[in-house]
């Protein structure tokens, strides 16, 4: 079994990577394959598996265009990113909390 190298950093879940890329859908959308990948840093092979997950799940709309195909957020998407927001404000609140807590 290999040690983790303690200067890298983590690898992101599925769940991770597929919210980031839909934040980076919301936020700077109407946006092509491409440039999510870049914003997203994902590998092609993962932006398309994971773009197939979120379109499939109604969170991402594919727009094709004459200048080409470009992805936005759906309502159901940025209502599910507010929801994470708020979560993960939440644990950062509780995990604030129980560190300032005295230990015994």
């Amino acid at each position: 079994m290999r040690e983790a190298n303690p200067s890298q950093t983590p690898r992101r879940s599925r769940l991770e990577r597929q919210l980031d890329i839909l934040s980076h859908i919301a936020a700077h959308g109407p946006i092509r394959r491409t440039h999510i990948m870049y914003k997203a840093n994902v590998s092609w092979e993962e932006l398309n598996k994971d773009l197939g997950t979120l379109k499939l799940l109604g969170l991402v709309a594919e727009n094709p265009s004459k200048e080409g195909v470009f992805y936005t957020a759906t309502e159901t998407g940025r209502t599910v990113l507010a929801h994470y927001r708020q979560v993960e404000e939440a644990l950062k609140v509780s995990r604030s909390s129980l560190q300032s807590s005295p230990s015994f």
